[in-house]
């Protein structure tokens, strides 16, 4: 049953070229079903590789931010700052 369904529904836009029932890939080449599968195939990899390396990258950024906060809570001051006081020891007198 599938098969005749497939070789009544896939042809050509001409619907000169018929699906055979022996042969059903060659069928879905011809009308042209296999390409568009084999495109939105591709596209949906190229997608996820995008979608991967997006988020690879803002793994990496969040820990250079984390290692930026991490480093100036430990500085008393901004680098481009001077310290207000200078503490040079006890009073002696």
């Amino acid at each position: 049953m599938v098969a005749k369904y497939l070789s009544a529904s896939l042809t050509d836009t001409c619907g000169v070229i018929p699906c055979s029932q022996d042969n059903v890939l060659l069928g879905l080449i011809r009308s042209g079903w296999y390409m568009v599968g084999t495109q939105l195939l591709v596209l949906i990899g190229v997608f996820l590789l995008g979608w991967g390396w997006r988020q690879k990258e803002r793994t990496n950024e969040e820990a250079f931010n984390v290692k930026m906060l991490q480093d100036q809570a430990r500085t008393p001051y901004a680098r481009d700052e001077k310290p207000r006081h200078h503490w040079t020891g006890p009073c002696t007198a």
